[in-house]
This record gives structure tokens, C-alpha cells and sequence, in this order.
């Protein structure tokens, strides 16, 4: 396959196998992160002879009326087992839509399980960044053996709780996060979202994560179940207060106190929409994906590099080869069609990336021949993220400024 020529020929036929080696093992890895993520067991039984679990659910909801009733729904099904009690605390946040109208109404249909209340007012010399306010206002209604932060936009499926539960149980886990599998509405997120799940995927290896010897740490936010105890002797969100990624925050905090940490797949139980729309999606990750990086320049470049020549380049070589065979067909400059087998088969394996995220953590599958666009909106987020993190302007999330913690008081008139 390798050709005998020289000059731009010879250069275009090295630049296709080093594209294509680069996308090999990428794909590789990813496989082999995503073969080795574990996947929720499921207890269709339960133990045998097991004493009754106990648990709090808590939601924090800033402005979710489009998604906080499906989300509370879904989490009180848990409780219609006879093996697990316990209540859903719903923390409004301030909000300034119709959530707390919901959560009054739902309130007066479970008024056996559910609770709502309001986010504190901390004291003065205590300060939170976004959700952890809302969680830690909750701390007073924590019962049960373990709690469970979940966020407004996850749906939980009826044995999702339940098997979560009888898992740290048997496994003596201090802190169990599942990945839920992705749902897509609007066009950004089907052409951004799987993008940010691959290079995540292939970068948060869970032998790594779950080894305790290893102090490489991640949590999937949407889904934290604590044991309780060692939930409270960490300080509970009081821990992670200033923490814009508070679950990764966590996730190092319970491998530093030495605790027993889990990170499964529970795309079979769980499913989560991010975002709406593109500009809820760009406030969304321009928020944390600079953080991700550990607020590094050189790991941000580096991260546009690797965006580019995995899911750019493939495709460029692909339309650039195909374009000189096309017109140097019939003539001697004709180059040698294994260039554009190179090409396509470094697109191909992207197409087979995709499907690996598909398999583990159900990332819809669709709109791949966008891969090129998203990677490009990936690495404008990146960049942005960076500007907005250093300079603290225009870092926000939901309309809330992130760039100082939050601070209110008793009689302070709260619109944000």
C-alpha cells in the first residue's frame, strides 16, 4: 500500500497513516475506558433477608419547571417498594418561574414522601457557588442509611434507586455515581454532546477511578449517593462550597479521607437531558470545561489539537482526497485510491467511536457526518471557557454570576 513517490504525493500518503494511527488509538482506548466502566447491577429480588433501605433523595431546582415534575416523579416510584423507604427533599433555590408553583402542587399529592423548602441564607462567614447552597440547605432533613443528590433534568427509572442502594450496601461504598444514559432535542446537542461524551469517556478511566490505590478521581454529578455517615464527616457540601465542579471536588475528597469510591454506568436506569438549546448548552459547558482542564493554558491548547485531529482532520482528508482524485482522474497525476481508502477509514472510526459510546452509556446515535462541526464548536467553547473563567466575566450559570460566591442575606430582595 505504500507508494513508491515522492513529493506532495509521498507527503499526503505519510500525513493519511499518521492520521489514521492517531484515530486507531484513540479509538482504542476508548473502547478499552468504556469495556472496563461497570455497569449497575440489578437486584430484581433483592438479598436475601435484607433489612429495609432508608434514604433521602435530595433535588436542588433553580428555575427547572420543564423538567423538576418529571424528575420528582421518577424519584418517589423508588419509594413505592416495600423494601425502601424514605422522602424526597426538593430544594427550590430562588426560583423565578413556575417550579415552586409545581412543587406545591406535587406537594399536596405526596405529601407522604416528598418535602419542599427553601435555600438558606449561609452565615456570613460561609459562602457556596452554585448548587451547593441548595444542597447543603437540606442537611437538617437528611434520614436513612444513605442520601442521594440528583439533579432536576435526570429521569430515574423504577429499580434505579433500589438497585443503586442494594449495590453500596453490598459493596460498602461511601460514594456511588452513575453515568445515565444521554437524551437529544435541540441540534447543538446532537452534534456537541457526543463529542464532549467521547473525549470524556476515553479520558475518566473507571479501573483508575474505582482502584483506591489510584488517586485518580471523577464523579458524574447528575447521580451522588452517599453513605450518609461518611457523607457528614466529610463536612457535607460544606466541603466543597466554592467548588464550581463540586462532584469531581467530591470524588478527590472521599479518595483523600479514604473512602470506598464507585463509578458505574446506569444507562440502563437513568437518563439525563443537559441542555435545551445552544445558548444553554454554551452557558452549561463554558462554565466547567476550563475547570476540567485544571485551569491550565497549555492543557486547553493541547486539548484544541487533539479535538482537531481527531474529529476535523478525518473529514477534511476524506473531502481533500477525494476532491484530488476526482479531478486528477484520467490524468498522470492520479494519485493511488489506498490514499483515499486511508482517509475513509480514519472517518470509519469515528463512525465506530460513536457506536462505543452508544453501547455504554447510550449516547444517541445519529447526525455523525456533523462530527467535524461539533469538534469546531468544542473548541470554541474551550477557548471561551478559558476567557470567562480567567477574567471572571460573563461566567455564569442560569443568569447567575459565578465569578465570587454566593453570599445573601435575611432581607436582601433576591432576583437573579
Amino acid at each position: 500500500m505504500l507508494s513508491a513517490h515522492f513529493g506532495a504525493e509521498g507527503f499526503l500518503l505519510l500525513a493519511l497513516i499518521l492520521l489514521l494511527l492517531i484515530q486507531l488509538a484513540f479509538t482504542t482506548g476508548l473502547a478499552r475506558a468504556l469495556a472496563q466502566l461497570p455497569t449497575l447491577p440489578q437486584f430484581p429480588n433483592g438479598f436475601s433477608g435484607e433489612s429495609t433501605l432508608h434514604a433521602t433523595v435530595v433535588i436542588p431546582a433553580f428555575n427547572e419547571q420543564e423538567n423538576i415534575e418529571r424528575c420528582v416523579r421518577s424519584a418517589l416510584q423508588a419509594f413505592c417498594e416495600a423494601s425502601v423507604t424514605g422522602s424526597v427533599v426538593v430544594v427550590d433555590d430562588r426560583s423565578t418561574d413556575s417550579t415552586p408553583e409545581i412543587l406545591a402542587r406535587l406537594a399536596l399529592e405526596f405529601p407522604r414522601h416528598l418535602k419542599i423548602l427553601k435555600s438558606e441564607d449561609p452565615p456570613d462567614a460561609m459562602a457556596f457557588h452554585g448548587k451547593n447552597r441548595a444542597c447543603w440547605s437540606a442537611r437538617n432533613l437528611l434520614e436513612g442509611t444513605h442520601v442521594l443528590f440528583l439533579d432536576a433534568d435526570v429521569r430515574l427509572g423504577k429499580t434505579a434507586l433500589p438497585d443503586a442502594l442494594r449495590y453500596a450496601e453490598s459493596e460498602k461504598v461511601d460514594l456511588l455515581s452513575l453515568a445515565p444514559a444521554l437524551a437529544f432535542g435541540c441540534l447543538a446537542e446532537w452534534i456537541v454532546q457526543p463529542i464532549m461524551m467521547m473525549f470524556m469517556g476515553a479520558l475518566f478511566r473507571a479501573t483508575e477511578v474505582n482502584d483506591p490505590t489510584s488517586s485518580h478521581a471523577f464523579a458524574a454529578g447528575p447521580f451522588l449517593l452517599f453513605r450518609r455517615e461518611f457523607y457528614e464527616s466529610l463536612g457535607g457540601h460544606t466541603a466543597v462550597a466554592h467548588e464550581i465542579v463540586e462532584d469531581v471536588a467530591f470524588a478527590r475528597l472521599v479518595k483523600e479521607k479514604g473512602g470506598r469510591l464507585r463509578l458505574l454506568s446506569g444507562a440502563h436506569v437513568a437518563s439525563l437531558r443537559m441542555y435545551s438549546s445552544l445558548s444553554a448548552l454554551w452557558e452549561g459547558w463554558t462554565k466547567n470545561i476550563y475547570i476540567g482542564l485544571e485551569r491550565s493554558p497549555v492543557r486547553a491548547a493541547a486539548a484544541i489539537v487533539v479535538l482537531a485531529l481527531l474529529f476535523v482532520m478525518p473529514f477534511a482528508a476524506f473531502l481533500g482526497t477525494l476532491g484530488f482524485v476526482w479531478s486528477a482522474s484520467g490524468t498522470e497525476a492520479s494519485p493511488d485510491v489506498s490514499h483515499l481508502g486511508l482517509a475513509m477509514a480514519s472517518v470509519l472510526l469515528i463512525f465506530v467511536a460513536r457506536g462505543f459510546v452508544w453501547w455504554k452509556l447510550r449516547v444517541p446515535f445519529g447526525l455523525v457526518w456533523a462530527t467535524p462541526v461539533g469538534a469546531i464548536l468544542v473548541m470554541m467553547l474551550v477557548v471561551d471557557s478559558a476567557w470567562r473563567v480567567t477574567t471572571q466575566r460573563g461566567w455564569t450559570w442560569k443568569g447567575r454570576s459565578l465569578s465570587s460566591p454566593q453570599r445573601r442575606t435575611a432581607n436582601q430582595n433576591v432576583r437573579e
